[in-house]
């Protein structure tokens, strides 16, 4: 059903530093890879309090006057290292990398209980509705784990706007600029980019405190988040590609945790990573790069986008509710807010 491979950094050469590189349903040899589809695990085991969290220090912003400055700025970092970076496009500039699930007030509830009967009530309302693809995800998941709360599960809910705990990321700096300027046309965007190979990097020393092994662990961070356990882990995983659905069509893949009301750039941060910032997309941009990326086929209907199906419908009735009962929190996030 997978492999899982103890060390090897992007270049696909031995390393002393452990990561967890998992292609799923794929056997691989596990003396030496290269990075492609996998699982890339950190658990943050040290929870004191060394220097305090700063975001703007963390991830320098950056203006771009012009759609070309964003291209060379974007394209210039993969460029320089030849290594994966990772992107996400927010039409909004925001203080914090908060998951949509994260964002609400769910104190006076049991929250694992709320995001359990979110994923059960969209898969039971949904199924007929979701492409194959979908469907092959979580039924694989399913079977394999013996749960329809699986993190399969949780990436199908994610791409059809149910709230989670996920953060969506991309491996291409077009589809995050779409994301930046579709909507809020008033408002700036703003591009998240991090070093994904140096995040890769930094992961060992973290999680082999908790789990006691370099590798072979994806059954315990499966299991974690099967019983809804309040654990330290942090999670990138990308996806077995399956031409079609949203995650191939957009590049995608998500950042998880294994503890609710976690801030993704915060923790990102404290895992070691430091390349990494936010590029600015100022409002009068946002319909220029729309049309320059018309040419370039990157529309709602290309990246599967459009929302408009039936599932998609069912998400949203989801969500309305989801909303209704539970009002934006009105406290400050783990991120620092900005000046």
């Amino acid at each position: 059903m997978g492999s899982y491979i103890a060390g090897g950094d992007c270049q696909g050469q031995e390393s002393n530093v452990a990561i967890v590189v998992c292609r799923p349903w794929i056997a691989i040899p596990a003396h030496r890879v290269a990075i492609a589809p996998f699982w890339g695990i950190f658990v943050d085991m040290d929870t004191r309090s060394v220097q305090p969290f700063d975001l703007k220090t963390a991830w320098p912003p950056h203006q771009c006057a012009t759609i070309q400055e964003y291209l060379q700025a974007a394209y210039g970092k993969l460029n320089q290292t030849g290594h994966p970076h990772a992107f996400r496009g927010v039409t909004k500039r925001f203080s914090n990398l908060r998951p949509s699930f994260d964002r609400r007030d769910i104190t006076d509830d049991d929250p694992v209980n709320i995001e359990t009967q979110l994923l059960e009530e969209f898969l039971l309302r949904a199924w007929n509705d979701l492409i194959p693809q979908e469907r092959h995800r979580c039924l694989l998941s399913e079977k394999r784990w013996g749960s329809k709360r699986n993190t399969a599960a949780l990436v199908v809910a994610r791409h059809r706007q149910v709230p989670t705990r996920c953060v969506d990321w991309s491996y291409c700096p077009l589809c995050a600029l779409f994301f930046a300027c579709n909507d809020d046309s008033q408002t700036d965007g703003e591009v998240w980019w991090f070093n994904r190979c140096e995040f890769d990097r930094c992961v060992g020393d973290q999680w082999l405190a908790l789990f006691g092994k370099r590798g072979h662990v994806e059954a315990e961070i499966e299991e974690d988040f099967i019983a809804g356990r309040d654990t330290s882990w942090f999670t990138a995983l990308d996806y077995m590609p399956l031409p079609g659905d949203r995650p191939y069509r957009q590049k995608a893949w998500i950042t998880v945790v294994g503890r609710l009301g976690t801030c993704h750039a915060e923790k990102i941060h404290r895992l070691g990573v430091r390349q990494m910032g936010r590029l600015g997309i100022p409002a009068e941009l946002k319909l220029e790069a729309i049309r320059e990326l018309e040419q370039l086929s990157i529309t709602r209907e290309s990246l599967g986008s459009n929302h408009g199906d039936p599932a998609d419908k069912i998400a949203k009735q989801i969500t309305k509710k989801f909303e209704k009962d539970y009002p934006l929190k009105n406290c400050a996030t783990p991120c620092k807010e900005e000046a």
